[in-house]
């Protein structure tokens, strides 16, 4: 399965938009730091970050149905993501 990303939002593979994924600080992947093995910090924000590089597309979906407001950090060279125009 594939999961979409269509401007400035991400999509499940059926069509089901599930988050925006724009970061209002400008926040580059290269500024967050490591905690605990894979998972990712946001120093500026204070939150932990859904590192989805460590994830299919369900395990993506059951962490953003139990934090809906999380932060995202997308590789586009995971084959999991597809770019869309």
């Amino acid at each position: 399965m594939v999961l979409k990303i269509k401007g400035k939002n991400l999509y499940s593979s059926e069509g089901e938009r599930l988050k925006e994924i724009s970061c209002p600080k400008n926040v580059k992947r290269s500024d967050l730091s490591r905690k605990e093995g894979s998972k990712l910090y946001c120093d500026n924000c204070e939150r932990d970050i859904i590192n989805t590089d460590f994830l299919d597309e369900e395990g993506l979906l059951v962490a953003l149905r139990k934090q809906p407001e999380a932060c995202v950090s997308i590789n586009l060279m995971n084959p999991l993501f597809k770019l869309e125009n």
